[in-house]
């Protein structure tokens, strides 16, 4: 059984950032499916980095005594 990979908030920002870009030159080989996929991913991956800060901030609050 495949491990799963453990989510990378720098890895994610980095793959939304190329996304962004791909969309922005219009430089879609795969056409508009390609494009849908691509914001369908950027967007899965926007939940998880807004899932991580929001973990962060309930440990920071933690640690502070908030």
């Amino acid at each position: 059984m495949a491990e799963k990979k453990k989510f990378s908030y720098d890895d994610a920002v980095s793959q939304i950032q190329q996304i962004v870009e791909r969309l922005e030159s219009q430089d879609m080989p795969s056409g508009f499916d390609g494009m849908i996929a691509d914001v369908q991913k950027a967007l899965k991956l926007i939940e998880q980095c807004r899932g991580c800060i929001t973990e962060a901030e309930s440990k920071l609050n933690e640690i502070s005594g908030r």
